[in-house]
Parts: C-alpha cells; structure tokens; sequence
C-alpha cells in the first residue's frame, strides 16, 4: 500500500486495534457464557477431541480472518480517496463527476460497513452452524454472541468512519448533501446507534443469565446426584452385574436423566442415547479431578455427574446423564428480551421523534428562508427544552429577526436604487427630448410670429378703404397656413410629452391595460430618437406582427425594458454602430430581439447576469437596469427573458410576452 492512502490505512488500523480489543475480551467471555467445562479448553484434553487445534490457536485464527475481511472491505471501498488530491487540481467536468461520486461514497459506506458487520457476520456463522448440524440452542447462543461481538465492532467502528469520511467530504469542499446519496433522516440514526446497544445489552445479559441459570441448575443436579451414586457405592458393590443393576433402579430426577456404565473406557450400558466422544474422553481425561462433574459438549447443556469404581483390574464409572436446557427456559429470557426489544423501539421512537421534530421543524424553516419561500418572520419557535436543542431554537429567532431586519434594509434600499435608476434613465431620456423640442418650439415661436404679423396687419386694414375682400381672404389664409404649420409640431410635441409622462409612472405600478406591438415601438422611438443621433446609433426595426395583436400589460413598463436594452446596446459600442429591433408573434406569443454587434458581455457578468446586480461598465453602472428589466417580464408580464452572447461578435436579448386580441379583457 502507497504511502499517500494514508485514509485507508488509518481506518484500517482504527478496525484492527478495536477488533484486538474486543477479541481479546471475548477470548474470556466466551468460555464463562457458554458454560465451558473445567479444562475443555487450552489443553490436553482439547487435544484429543479437536485433533491438536487448541482453542486459542482457533480464536486467533477466527479473529485474523475477520481481520482480514474487514481490512479487505474497508481497502476496497476506500481505496480510490487516495485520488481527491488530484481531481481537486483539476476543472474539468469529469473530475467534477467523480468528485461526486467519491461524495456519495463517503455518505454511503460508514451505514454499509456499519450494516454489514451488524447483520451478515452473524448470519453466516448461524448458516454454517446450521449446515454442520449443530444443535438448535447451541446454534442461537453462538449466534446471539457473535451478534453483541459484531454489534459492538460496527457501533464503534462507526464512530470512527464517520469522522474519517466528515474530514474526506471537507476536503472535497462538499456543500450540500445531493438526494442521490444514501441519505438517513435523524430518526434513523438514532435507531441505528442506540438499539443495536441496547439489544447488545439486553441479548448479552439474557445470555449471562441463561449461563448462570444452567451453571446453578447443573451444580444443583449434580449435588444430588452425586450424593444418590456415593450411597450406591457404599451399599457394596461386588459385580458387573450388581453395578448396572443398582444403577438401573437409580431414582430419577427427571424421566429424561438416563444412566450409563463405561468399563475401561468402553461404553456397556446406557439408558439412553449413546454417549458421545466428548462426554466419554472428558470422563476418562479429565472428570475424577472434578468429583465426577461431565460435561457432554462445549457449550451444551447435558451434563452427567459420575462415579469411579474400580473392581479388581477394571475399572467403571457409572453416572447420570441429564439436560439441564429448558423450552420454558429458554422461552422466557429471549422471550423477555423480545419483548423488551418492542417495549425500547416504542419508546425510543418517540424520544427519536420528539428530537427530530425540533429540528426538522428548524431544518425546513431555515430551507424556506434560504429558498426564498414567503415565511411569517413574526412567527417565532417556542422554545420547549432547556437543552442544547432549545439553544438551537433561541439561535434561530436571532436569526429570523436579522433577516426580518436584512429584507426590511434590502427592501428599502431596493426601492430607493429602483427610484434613482428611472430617475437617472428619466433624466436622461428627458434631456435628449429637450433638445428634439427646441426645433418643434423654435418652429411653432416662428409660425406665431408670422400669425402675430398678420394679425397686426388684419387690424390695420379694417378702416383701410383700399383693402378689398380679396385681401382679407388672402390674410385669412395665410392665418390658416400657419396654423397648419403648427399642428404637426403640436402633435408631435403631444406624444413626446405622453411619452415621458408614461414613464413618469411608477414601477411598482400595478395598472393593467393592453397595448399593440407597434405602439411600443413608437413610444421607444420616440424616447430614443435623440440618444440614438446623439450616439451615432441606427435602430433598424424588423416588424412581422399583425396589427390586431395586443400585449396585456402596461406598455411605461415594457417601454422602460426596451429603453435599457437599447441604452446597454448603445454603451456597448464606442464609436456607434447597428442596433437591430425584431418583433415577430406566433399563435400565444410575440418574441423581440433587441441585437447589438459589438464585443459581447463579459464571462464573469453573463453568469450572473438576471441573478444579481451585475454590470460591466464599472463605476458607470449599478447593475439594476437588467436585474429590473427581468423581474418586470417575469413577475408584471407573466413572459421570459434569456440572452445569447458571443465573445467579439456581439449580444442579443430575447423577450417572449403573452399575446391577446383587442376584443380581450
């Protein structure tokens, strides 16, 4: 392994000391669980029953293979980490995707590792015991032991991989968990590291108990017993004969006790089942040093109680065989453990429950707030604990009453930045259309001047006896041509001023009314005309729109887009150049395009552009103009607004408005 998988490592040696550690303490604990017989194990009498293989040489062996399966899972499921310093240097879309993809994994293997360990290893173990024919109550103790080894490794280990993959996902810089991970709500993670404990706890000590209950009931037996053989003995015993005889008419216990006679290590009568090897060697090996106390297997609840006697050259031992295990015995500890198994998932659901409720609660409120969705920020969380959770609570009211406070500031200084831009772009407009009004009012002064001249002149020839009728006519005509003269000037002068005065209306306006396509161009020629001459600008317009569609809406709005639009085309170019204005319409819609030629937007403005306030002119601009010019199409026209931009070439600006008829409300 290379030096630089550093996380693989060092989990897999967080694993290998917690494994050592509880072997070791399982290496004791096993034997007084199972109600291991005296010398059963580490020693010459396990020799001869297991071929040379000693207890602790099996334990070790056991306890490095699972070792090394766990380091093997752990290695393989982690091994790619080694990789995030590399993909982090990179940009590119598929270091990205892997990037993820190992974020996935760092959510996913502390529960398939903790899960793995809690319910697999102990069902195999179960399996292969199955297989092999071993008892039914042997299979379950073993079983219900490797479940509290196995539940103690995951919980623990757990700890521990979470925080290895906590200090993985910080350096991917991860910072939001995507659904497609393995996602746990709190809930689940509270059943997933408190029950497994308290079921270690409660299998653990059902298990203890039913050892120490078995270990009573078996000295007890055996007491008694060996009191009954003692007299048997001593009433003198002269034969073969005489032995199994006595023997047979032993009083009972139990109907299920059954005697037995072993004559120089051979079995020659057994009331029962045949004895086996184990209860047979252990009774020549190792069962006089113990009074005679047997044992019929490892784990196994028969025990006997035997009696040595020796008969001239042979020699026999006589016993009592008894099974001290209990289908109400049994029955009662794991029954009890079940139901406390029913009675914990009750009440640590609604502990879970309870917990989680708070913070859910906080959880989605905060997600309203960072998503923008309309909250009541007078509407605070009862605090209902003095714990950390109701310090979390008091924290968020702080936090409610800051952003109740930051929307409050934001609203006003929007609404002020909002005043000073179409204050600035009225200005604007304004000037220019004073300058177009000088040569309207200039010619409308001089026409008044040549009506004041003839007015003068009409009142003079009234007492003038030589001004005929005919000249009366004529100075009546000339009043009438410079009339004429005026009315155009007047007119145009008309929709100026309606012009500027619509725009003059506020933006939060809420007047709804409908206007025709070709009148919104005419509004922003008019407002433009100026600008454009001032700049050197040509607005070529590009009208495919039947004159019957109508834009519901207020046309001041769509005329103040426009106007920015055409504004920012113009600012685009230095020395002038082609704005280009498309309006065309389909069956729902009318689309305008609003295209300037010049070098294009800047890459770090198009990626926020309609999403903040963004600009490229620099102290020039404060970015409001298109961020406004976006929230009105969407949020007054219901339409929507994109953009097109290419680096040197130039940039176009789609609007989609809904359409309507003239006959529409």
């Amino acid at each position: 392994m290379r030096k630089k998988n550093k996380e693989a490592l060092g989990l897999i040696k967080v694993y290998n000391i917690i494994v050592l550690l509880l072997g070791i303490g399982f290496y004791f604990l096993i034997p007084a669980v199972l109600n291991y017989g005296p010398e059963v194990i580490n020693s010459y009498f396990e020799t001869q029953i297991d071929a040379g293989a000693t207890y602790y040489k099996q334990y070790i062996a056991i306890v490095l293979v699972i070792m090394a399966l766990v380091d093997l899972f752990v290695w393989f499921q982690i091994k790619d980490f080694n990789k995030i310093g590399r993909l982090l240097e990179k940009k590119d879309e598929e270091s990205r995707k892997e990037i993820e993809q190992l974020q996935g994994r760092c959510f996913r293997i502390p529960y398939v590792l903790y899960l793995c360990q809690l319910f697999v290893v102990p069902l195999v173990i179960a399996l292969v015991l199955y297989i092999t024919k071993t008892e039914f109550s042997l299979i379950i103790k073993i079983s219900a032991l490797a479940f509290v080894f196995m539940a103690l490794l995951s919980v623990t280990t757990y700890v521990f991989t979470k925080k290895l993959m906590k200090k993985l996902l910080i350096r991917t810089n991860n910072l939001e968990a995507k659904k497609g991970f393995l996602q746990f709500n709190l809930k689940s993670r509270i059943f997933l590291q408190i029950l497994p404990l308290f079921l270690v706890t409660s299998v653990f000590l059902a298990l203890v108990g039913y050892a120490r209950l078995v270990h009573e009931k078996g000295v007890m037996r055996f007491d008694e017993y060996n009191i009954r053989l003692t007299n048997l003995v001593s009433s003198g015993i002269d034969s073969e004969s005489d032995i199994i005889a006595a023997i047979g008419k032993i009083d009972k216990i139990s109907e299920k006790d059954t005697a037995f006679v072993i004559k120089n290590g051979k079995e020659i009568f057994n009331e029962g089942e045949p004895l086996s090897e184990f209860l047979l060697k252990y009774a020549l090996l190792v069962g006089e040093r113990y009074s005679g106390h047997l044992y019929d297997y490892y784990a196994s609840d028969i025990q006997a109680t035997a009696e040595y006697i020796q008969l001239g050259e042979d020699e026999y031992i006589i016993g009592i065989r008894y099974d001290l295990s209990s289908e109400n015995m049994v029955f009662l500890f794991f029954g009890s453990i079940f139901l406390m198994f029913a009675i914990a998932i009750f009440i640590l659901y609604y502990f879970a429950e309870d917990m989680s409720s708070d913070i859910t609660e906080i959880a989605d409120k905060l997600t309203n707030i960072s998503e923008q969705v309309a909250i009541d920020y007078d509407k605070k969380l009862v605090v209902t604990s003095n714990d950390e959770i109701g310090e979390l609570v008091v924290a968020f009211n702080k936090i409610l009453d800051l952003e109740k406070n930051n929307i409050e500031k934001i609203e006003r200084n929007q609404e002020i930045l909002v005043e000073q831009e179409r204050l600035s772009s009225l200005g604007q407009l304004i000037g220019g259309i004073a300058h177009n009004l000088k040569t309207p009012i200039m010619s409308i002064s001089g026409a008044l001047e040549g009506v004041t001249d003839l007015v003068k002149e009409y009142d003079e020839s009234i007492e003038d006896s030589e001004v005929t009728k005919e000249d009366h006519h004529q100075i009546a005509q000339e009043m009438k041509e410079w009339i004429e003269k005026i009315r155009p000037y007047l007119s145009y002068m008309t929709e100026v001023i309606d012009a500027v005065k619509g725009q003059a209306v506020s933006m939060n306006a809420s007047t709804v009314g409908k206007f025709s396509a070709e009148e919104l161009i005419v509004r922003t020629q008019i407002l433009m005309k100026n600008e454009l001459k001032r700049r050197h600008c040509n607005l070529n317009l590009d009208l495919q729109i039947n004159k019957d569609s109508y834009i519901k809406g207020e046309i001041s709005a769509i005329v103040q887009v426009m106007d920015n639009l055409i504004i920012n085309a113009m600012d685009a170019y230095h020395e002038g150049g082609d704005i280009d204005v498309r309006v065309r319409e389909d069956e729902k819609k009318v689309y305008i395009e609003v295209q300037d030629y010049a070098g294009g937007i800047a890459p770090h403005v198009k990626d926020k552009l309609f999403k903040e306030m963004v600009t490229s002119k620099g102290k020039n601009g404060t970015g409001l103009g298109l961020y406004m010019c976006y929230s009105t199409i969407k949020g007054k026209f219901n339409g929507d607004m994109r953009f097109e931009s290419e680096d040197g070439k130039g940039t176009t600006f789609f609007i989609e408005l809904n359409k309507t008829t003239a006959e529409e409300e």
